[in-house]
């Protein structure tokens, strides 16, 4: 197992900034949503598929 070390990918002070935060949260709700698209399109082909 490796050794840690105190440091991290990104600077602690980076997630104080806003425009990283705002960046960060619509780049999350992007994701959610087109996840979200291909798990729901995934239900509504196979519903297809039996009719």
């Amino acid at each position: 197992m490796a050794a840690r070390s105190g440091k991290g990918l990104l600077p602690k002070g980076l997630r104080r900034e806003r425009g990283f935060t705002g960046g960060a949260m619509i780049g999350l709700a992007q994701n959610f949503g087109f996840h979200g698209e291909l798990f729901v399109v995934g239900l509504y082909l196979q519903r297809q598929g039996r009719s």
